[in-house]
């Protein structure tokens, strides 16, 4: 009976997704290009290095660790994720699940580190854009 309620079910999300859903063309039809781009994307991506290499130091230390830190979150994410399957997967075993909930615990306090070390360095560099 189980079996039956969860394939019904299954069945409605999905033709209830078929249906409420609608496709999403990347074809513009107006033929408006966005103000500064150009339609040729080797035009595209030339402006964007030169006006990579035209900012100050602060915004450019400023891209690189905040894709460093988007990084170590991704991280944080994986190992969060490795940590629930383990504890999923211990069937019960104290030692394994103590194992698991460390990996958490220490997943979590690396998280906090990471958002604290955001904010300071957001800090930093709005004050040093400021005097600069």
């Amino acid at each position: 009976m189980k079996v039956k309620i969860s394939i019904l079910l299954l069945l409605v999300t999905g033709y209830w997704l078929l249906v409420t859903i609608q496709p999403v063309f990347a074809a513009n039809p107006t033929g408006i290009v966005s103000p500064g781009l150009s339609t040729n994307i080797k035009e595209n991506i030339n402006s964007a290095a030169i006006s990579f290499s035209q900012k100050d130091i602060t915004a450019v230390i400023g891209i690189i660790i905040n894709a460093v830190l988007g990084i170590i979150g991704v991280i944080f994410l994986i190992l969060l994720v490795y940590a629930g399957f383990r504890w999923l997967l211990a069937k019960g075993e104290d030692a394994e699940i103590k194992k698991a909930r460390g990996l958490i615990e220490h997943s979590i306090i690396g998280l906090v580190i990471i958002v604290g070390c955001f904010v300071i360095v957001r800090f930093v560099l709005s004050a040093l854009q400021k005097v600069f």
